[in-house]
């Protein structure tokens, strides 16, 4: 037993050294206006050896002075709320948000993280910010990018290129738990409409005819030089997600049983004029496996709707038979 606590104490003395290095990187070598080697030893002591509760704490204070915020006030901020993670979230979050209770920006930002958390696979802040603006509109979505433009203490990818992600499980946790969270609760159940709606407007909108205008349509794809760079720079990342991922949102819809006009008209548009666009562009991206799945989602969901023309052409092949 002697041992063990002394391994013990050499192994958080060595964590709370690398820490400390952590934390003197990311507030002195700035430097913020008043950090000193002091403050950074603070961080350490209330981090508990939590990488992540230091790592946060330093991004707050640092999002703190670019919004012209006083360093050492923030670094105050973080020193009075508690040691654990859902703690330093919280204040985190009420320091940046402080209009939460108000219903109409509560709205907005429970979309911006609907999305963030709600897709399959993460986006980029550029895809998020066109997701919303064809959901939306231009008005509304300039609120939701600066929503988002204020998440950087919890969400990789807000100030740059990268994708938008959750900088630790734990931040998902907090956000999809309504006891931790409070009026910062995220039902990601209840965004899977709008995100739909965001897709289908992406695949009616980019979709074209021979999209990464190739040549010929005699050459093998594995034949044709630099394809994947090609497809790259004309298949989006929300087109290439909306391409393969719209049926599972869908699904979604299906069992919740939504039904809706707008979602009808759009799929129908999808359908009449995009559909060969689609399958050319799931081909390029080695996903035309996806294509049987969202088609049956589809017509789930809006078999009523469509009219018997569609129906029909959805259900049959060329020669009239049933697809097996």
């Amino acid at each position: 037993m002697h041992i063990l606590q002394l391994q013990d104490k050499q192994y958080k003395e060595n964590v709370d050294k690398d820490i400390f290095s952590f934390v003197c990187h990311e507030l002195l070598e700035l430097p913020l206006q008043g950090i000193t080697e002091a403050h950074c030893k603070q961080i350490v002591n209330k981090s508990e050896g939590l990488f992540q509760w230091a790592s946060v704490a330093c991004q707050f204070v640092q999002d703190s002075a670019d919004s012209g915020q006083s360093p050492t006030y923030a670094l105050k901020q973080i020193l009075r709320s508690g040691s654990g993670l859902y703690e330093l979230y919280t204040t985190t979050l009420n320091n940046r948000f402080k209009r939460i209770k108000d219903t109409s920006f509560n709205q907005q930002f429970k979309e911006v993280l609907g999305f963030i958390l709600g897709v399959n696979k993460p986006l980029p802040k550029t895809s998020l910010s066109l997701l919303w603006r064809l959901r939306f509109g231009k008005e509304i979505s300039v609120d939701m990018d600066f929503i988002l433009s204020h998440l950087g203490s919890l969400f990789n990818g807000i100030g740059d290129t990268t994708v938008v992600s959750p900088i630790h499980t734990s931040v998902r946790d907090f956000f999809t738990s309504p006891e931790d969270s409070g009026a910062f609760f995220i039902k990601t159940e209840e965004h899977h409409f709008d995100i739909s709606l965001g897709l289908i407007h992406v695949l009616n909108t980019q979709l074209c005819f021979n999209i990464c205008q190739i040549q010929t349509s005699y050459t093998r794809n594995s034949n044709i030089k630099e394809l994947n760079e090609i497809i790259q720079k004309k298949i989006s990342p929300e087109l290439s997600y909306a391409c393969q991922f719209l049926g599972a949102h869908l699904q979604k819809l299906s069992d919740a049983g939504k039904q809706d006009k707008e979602i009808h008209a759009l799929l129908r548009e999808f359908l009449e004029k995009k559909l060969l666009f689609w399958f050319e562009a799931l081909g390029l991206l080695k996903k035309i496996d996806c294509a049987i799945s969202c088609l049956s989602e589809i017509l789930h969901l809006v078999k009523d709707a469509l009219g018997k023309g569609l129906e029909y052409q959805l259900v049959k092949k060329p020669n009239g038979q049933p697809w097996k």
